[in-house]
């Protein structure tokens, strides 16, 4: 099985983040419609009763819990079945094992898209930390170069290795293929 190009790659990833852009940007126009809906209805109907019991949280429930699991679900049923994202079906790629076998699904989601995860969260807690405390000093010469180096060491390898592995990809003994 040839490695998919890198090209391709970069492209999956894309259309990954634009599906679950689009599902956020779903997940805003709907929270804002719903609430405007609820104004509006509040002119002409007093919604004490049963609107603010019942469709309010089931309205919430739908909106900021359903729409978010929906693009979620989908990649982890394509990655169990056929070792693909949305992005990488659209694509034509797929991961497998470095043996060409089927990689196994919790190592796929543990190794390839958690435990490389962490460091994004810790970002992300540093960056939340820095702004309440450092500002931008803090911001700029910790987590943006911090940043940086994580995207160079999980992605760059793939640039330059003959295997087009990056490290999260050595981690779980997988690649992607065509």
């Amino acid at each position: 099985m040839q490695p998919a190009s890198y090209l391709r790659r970069i492209l999956a990833r894309a259309i990954d983040y634009l599906v679950v852009g689009e599902t956020l940007l779903l997940l805003v126009f709907g929270s804002g419609l719903m609430l405007r809906l609820l104004d509006f209805l509040s002119d002409y109907v007093s919604i004490q009763g049963f609107a603010s019991a019942i469709v309010l949280p089931l309205s919430l429930l739908l909106v900021w819990i359903l729409v978010p699991i929906a693009p979620i679900w989908w990649n982890l049923r394509l990655l169990r079945r056929r070792g693909q994202t949305i992005g990488k079906f659209v694509m034509g790629i797929r991961i497998v094992s470095t043996n060409g076998d089927p990689a196994p699904f919790a190592r796929t989601v543990w190794l390839r898209l958690i435990v490389p995860a962490i460091p994004i969260a810790l970002a992300l807690m540093l960056y939340s930390f820095g702004s309440q405390v450092g500002g931008d000093f803090l911001l700029y010469w910790s987590v943006y170069p911090l940043a940086i180096a994580y995207y160079i060491w999980r992605y760059g390898r793939a640039l330059v290795a003959e295997s087009r592995q990056g490290l999260h990809e050595l981690l779980s003994d997988t690649r992607v293929v065509q």
